[in-house]
């Protein structure tokens, strides 16, 4: 982390870029079960589930980016202030970073794959 650093680009969905992806996955299902609302019903149903768990999936490897933000010297205020939340929060997601470091349950090196396994030399 860099003075100065700006938020990536899509730190925040585009309204227009999020619907349009949501309209896609309506013409797609509309498609596939023509005549049959409840069929579609049923297949938005799961796809709004299927991205709320990519969403949630999303939120560990964030805490963990917090924490090595703040182990690496980054205060919470200035954390808070380089990701648009309140210092709370930032200390609450910090937190939550070292938890998942200290106990193993992710490696921020690891493919998202092995998010939650044990590290390898804990296996023998």
């Amino acid at each position: 982390m860099t003075a100065g650093s700006s938020n990536p680009p899509g730190f925040e969905a585009e309204p227009s870029e999020a619907r349009a992806v949501a309209e896609s996955e309506v013409l797609d299902v509309a498609a596939a079960w023509p005549g049959d609302p409840l069929a579609r019903y049923n297949a938005l149903t799961a796809r709004q589930a299927w991205y709320q768990a990519v969403s949630e999936s999303l939120a560990d490897p964030r805490a963990a980016l917090v924490w090595e933000m703040h182990a690496s010297g980054a205060s919470y205020g200035q954390i808070a202030a380089l990701i648009g939340v309140n210092r709370a929060r930032a200390q609450q997601l910090s937190e939550r970073g070292r938890e998942l470091a200290d106990s193993g349950e992710f490696d921020l090196l690891a493919r998202p794959a092995d998010w939650g396994r044990p590290p390898a030399d804990s296996e023998n």
